[in-house]
């Protein structure tokens, strides 16, 4: 079975890296996408 917990730690750091790397519009869409994330990996876990 697959650990979610690496899953979304490893999808929070490349979603950080990606509003640091294009800090502009991009960056508020990339920490919707953060949240949106770690609220969807939150709920998966048991």
């Amino acid at each position: 079975m697959i650990p979610w917990s690496i899953v979304c730690t490893v999808r929070l750091f490349l979603s950080i890296l990606h509003a640091l790397r294009f800090c502009n519009n991009f960056t508020v869409i990339s920490s919707q996408q953060t949240y949106l994330t770690y609220n969807h990996c939150s709920t998966d876990v048991p």
